[in-house]
């Protein structure tokens, strides 16, 4: 025992320094990223989880340049094994609309993203160009999809709260019992994550909807609705059309044949 006492002393004392190495955002971050870039590269290939990496990281910072222009500091993109990422907000949205504006600015930089691949792989029939702009199109039409906390979840239940506070909570929980049926006909089981978070929202939600109602700067009016609502419809639209445009190319089912390489 009496061995091990300098060993014990040692660490107590170096233990309040691991500690807040352990506690840096910095050394999180990387903890997340080798963790789903292995977790990525298990389930399927590692050239896949690269660029799933890749393309999720350009979506997020799509969500972080947004905040910055509302004026919201960050704390920067982590990735989650298995779930995707997040840009997280050092405060709360002022507003839907700007809770609106920062949901959608994922998408439109994953447009961003895919747009050059797909115009470099029709015009130099490039099958990976191709692939690539496909799947990222498909991987951003995904987050439209209006089931909270995804981004076209948080533009409908933006909306639909704006419009009226009921409509809002029966559109939220319809959301999120489609997961539920989604889970239960697909065993699609990290949508359960998406129904935990989302189902928090809904409580919050219902808890602040009479303060929220008072508030009459928090709400959408009524151009900021229409405006909104008919962006998201041609964001979801553009998606799909590359999707459709590019199915009859060389090259379009990359992430699938990237994915059955390994399983």
């Amino acid at each position: 025992m009496f061995k091990n006492i300098g060993l014990i002393a040692f660490i107590f004392k170096i233990s309040p320094i691991l500690l807040k190495f352990f506690k840096s955002a910095k050394v999180i971050k990387l903890a997340l990223v080798s963790g789903s870039m292995l977790a990525y590269s298990y389930l399927f290939t590692w050239e896949f989880a690269a660029i799933l990496l890749g393309a999720i990281v350009f979506h997020e910072y799509g969500h972080i340049t947004a905040m910055k222009k509302c004026g919201i500091k960050t704390k920067g993109i982590y990735l989650i094994p298995f779930l995707g990422g997040a840009a997280v907000p050092s405060r709360n949205f002022r507003s839907r609309t700007e809770e609106v504006y920062v949901s959608l600015m994922g998408p439109w930089y994953g447009l961003i993203l895919l747009l050059p691949f797909l115009v470099y792989g029709v015009i130099f029939e490039s099958s990976l160009a191709i692939g690539l702009a496909s799947f990222m199109a498909l991987l951003n039409l995904f987050n439209l999809v209006p089931i909270s906390p995804l981004d076209g979840g948080r533009v409908l239940k933006s909306i639909a709260f704006s419009l009226n506070s009921n409509l809002g909570i029966v559109i939220l929980s319809l959301g999120l019992a489609g997961a539920g049926y989604l889970v239960y006909l697909f065993e699609i089981w990290v949508l359960l994550i998406v129904i935990i978070i989302g189902s928090i929202e809904l409580f919050f939600e219902i808890k602040n909807r009479r303060k929220l109602i008072v508030d009459i700067n928090y709400n959408m009016n009524a151009k900021d609705i229409l405006s909104y609502t008919t962006v998201y419809i041609v964001t979801v639209l553009i998606f799909i059309g590359v999707i459709y445009f590019t199915a009859d190319y060389p090259g379009a089912d990359l992430a699938l044949k990237l994915i059955k390489d390994d399983m």
